[in-house]
């Protein structure tokens, strides 16, 4: 995780991309669509050429992405994916 308080966009991604050459990691998990850090990884993904992006991120699909034993980290984001899909759920209360 990073932490991007107070960050501007070209921040961000100076973070994300700096983050990716260091550890080699190639999967970016953001919250929102539109949000800076998904615009942010946007970039720094076309920068690199390699990577994927999975925005709208919740805690099935990092649990999921994280126990995976798929081989390749895009085959396990895109399960991840599905499982965070599979467990948006709408309840409401009944008439009175």
């Amino acid at each position: 995780p990073i932490q991007v308080r107070g960050l501007c966009g070209d921040d961000i991604r100076k973070v994300l991309y700096d983050a990716m050459v260091e550890t080699g990691v190639r999967v970016i998990f953001t919250d929102l669509q539109a949000g800076s850090c998904t615009m942010a990884a946007r970039r720094v993904l076309r920068e690199i050429g390699d990577g994927v992006l999975v925005a709208g991120t919740n805690l099935p699909m990092l649990l999921d992405f994280a126990l995976s034993a798929n081989a390749s980290a895009a085959e396990a984001a895109m399960s991840a994916a599905e499982r965070g899909r599979a467990s948006v759920s709408v309840h409401t209360g009944s008439p009175a």
